[in-house]
């Protein structure tokens, strides 16, 4: 056996080599994604059991909320600003999911799932009067996904 013959055999060995590397490392990214997304889920629904936990404990607060959702004129000045915290933290959870989504994080079925929670509220009439004084702290594309959720026919 020549040099050479050694030579190509080494090279046809690295190959093998990089190939099995190759297909390691995308098992790896594959396990990774999954592992990112069951995180980002839970994270999500974390949250959101927090927020629902909160209210479901504090008669006051859920009252707030609820009558806030409904007619915000019914709240006076200082209820009126518990419901805008409330609401602001519910749609910061949302822009959270919008962006998970859009990044890959949250994969389509979740996403369904958890606009379909959160539709009733931007399709309130508390949240109407909300929305509009508040937009401008929420991301632009967060901004536009929303403003196609809120439709007046949804709001009567």
């Amino acid at each position: 056996m020549t040099i050479q013959d050694l030579g190509s055999i080494g090279e046809f060995v690295a190959a093998i080599a990089t190939l099995a590397t190759l297909g390691y490392l995308a098992l790896q990214i594959r396990q990774n994604t999954r592992s990112m997304r069951a995180a980002a889920f839970q994270a999500s629904t974390t949250r959101a059991s927090g927020l629902s936990q909160l209210l479901a404990q504090d008669k006051d607060l859920f009252r707030i909320f609820a009558a806030g959702l409904r007619d915000p004129s019914e709240l006076d000045d200082i209820d009126r600003g518990r419901l805008v915290m409330l609401l602001q933290a519910f749609i910061r959870q949302y822009e959270d999911l919008f962006f998970q989504h859009r990044t890959g994080a949250l994969d389509a079925e979740s996403w369904a799932a958890w606009r379909g929670s959160y539709k009733p509220i931007v399709q309130s009439a508390g949240f109407s009067v909300f929305w509009p004084g508040r937009a401008e702290a929420f991301t632009a594309s967060f901004r536009r996904h929303l403003d196609s959720e809120i439709r007046p026919e949804d709001l009567t």
